[in-house]
């Protein structure tokens, strides 16, 4: 099961990548940290105080990753570290379609439908045959 397919099974189809995929940060709710916290709140049946609902600037985008992340961190310890950093931030604000994913894709590893590796694998391969 792809990404996107995952996410309309879990009632988030609005997040298609392809319907932001030219958006500005702030609307995108890929970079703006909105879809990883709606997201990380459902599989984990928490709730997630703080947050910029409407992004307005890049502060605002960035300290919602950051909370997302530190609330990651804290209940999966099975996302290597270093994908959920600062530097991690940036990469994701940049618009590191691979690096989205590959946090995408260990987060639906370990709350079912499939391999992590093989999938993170294929979708990799995919994106360079796109460049």
């Amino acid at each position: 099961m792809e990404i996107g397919e995952w996410l309309e099974v879990l009632d988030l189809g609005d997040f298609s990548y392809q319907q932001f995929k030219n958006s500005e940060m702030f609307q995108d709710p890929y970079r703006n940290g909105i879809l990883f916290a709606k997201l990380f709140c459902f599989l984990e049946k928490l709730d997630m105080f703080g947050l910029s609902a409407f992004p307005q600037n890049i502060a605002e985008c960035r300290r919602n990753l950051m909370k997302v992340f530190s609330a990651i961190r804290q209940k999966r310890t099975e996302i290597p570290r270093q994908l959920l950093t600062v530097n991690g931030v940036e990469e994701i604000l940049k618009g590191n379609r691979a690096y989205i994913f590959t946090i995408l894709v260990y987060l639906k590893s370990m709350y079912g439908h499939g391999e992590c590796s093989q999938e993170l694998d294929n979708y990799l391969k995919r994106e360079e045959e796109n460049y």
